[in-house]
C-alpha cells in the first residue's frame, strides 16, 4: 500500500486497540449504517454521525475519503486515485486522535505538512 494508506491503517489500528476508534461506517449516535460512497457529518469526538442525529453540525466527510479510510482500516487495496482521499482522511484522523487524547501531537506540524504535500501531489 501507499505511505498514507499504511499510516492510516496504523493510526486507526492504534485507536481501535485503545478503544478510541471513530465510527466510520455507522452513525456513532444511533448505529444506522452509513451508505458507502456517501458524504456524511463527522463529529471530532465520535466519528460519523447521520444527518438525523447531527442535523447541520459537524465537519463534512466526503464519501471518497470515508471509503478510503475504511479500506485502509481493513487493509484492503486502494487504487492510486484514492491517494488524495486517504491523505485527507489521515489529516482528519490525526485531528480525531488529538481530540481523544486532549492535546496536540508533537509531530502534528510535520505530519500535517507531509499530508498537505501528498494531497497536492495527488491532485489532477
Amino acid at each position: 500500500g501507499s505511505q498514507p494508506s499504511i499510516m492510516a491503517n496504523l493510526l486507526l489500528g492504534a485507536l481501535e486497540s485503545s478503544g478510541f476508534a471513530p465510527s466510520l461506517d455507522r452513525c456513532a449516535a444511533c448505529g444506522k449504517q452509513a451508505p458507502p460512497g456517501r458524504a456524511g457529518r463527522f463529529d471530532p469526538l465520535r466519528g460519523v454521525i447521520c444527518t438525523d442525529c447531527a442535523g447541520e453540525t459537524g465537519l463534512i466527510l466526503k464519501g471518497a475519503v470515508r471509503d478510503a479510510l475504511i479500506r485502509a482500516r481493513d487493509q484492503a487495496p486502494l487504487e492510486a486515485s484514492a491517494e488524495r482521499a486517504i491523505a485527507s482522511g489521515l489529516r482528519i484522523m490525526c485531528g480525531f486522535a488529538q481530540e481523544q487524547i486532549g492535546k496536540e501531537l508533537r509531530s502534528w506540524g510535520l505530519l500535517s505538512h507531509v499530508l498537505r504535500r501528498l494531497e497536492a501531489d495527488a491532485s489532477p
